[in-house]
């Protein structure tokens, strides 16, 4: 099987609207979608509580729509729980970074190496 897909972000719409997007993408032959990128924050809101509920409840509408879902792990956006327990401490020691918030994506590193 030929795999023809888009990202898709569906933590970033409506719930009452995944529906609507999957069946344009059903009809236009997508049958298959990356969710998730960007959604660390999303999958594990503070340290070691996980919640897939979200994406359960988006597979579940993409699935009978011959819809499969391809996860890449979402590493490019660590949490802001991680940066400031982590990471911050040892980024700070070495080059003072700032941070700055990205709704979509929890915190992202901004790297500023003006001296």
């Amino acid at each position: 099987m030929f795999l023809f897909g888009a990202a898709y972000y569906p933590e970033h719409r409506d719930p009452a609207r995944w529906a609507f997007d999957l069946d344009r993408m059903a009809a236009a032959h997508i049958n298959a979608l990356r969710p998730g990128e960007f959604a660390w924050c999303r999958f594990e809101p503070s340290e070691g509580q996980d919640d897939f509920d979200w994406l359960d409840r988006s597979a579940g509408l993409a699935l009978p729509r011959g819809i499969r879902l391809v996860l890449c792990p979402p590493l490019r956006t660590a949490p802001a729980w991680l940066a400031e327990a982590r990471i911050s401490p040892i980024l700070a020691a070495v080059l003072p970074p700032t941070f700055s918030f990205a709704p979509w994506q929890g915190r992202v590193l901004d790297w500023n190496l003006r001296t």
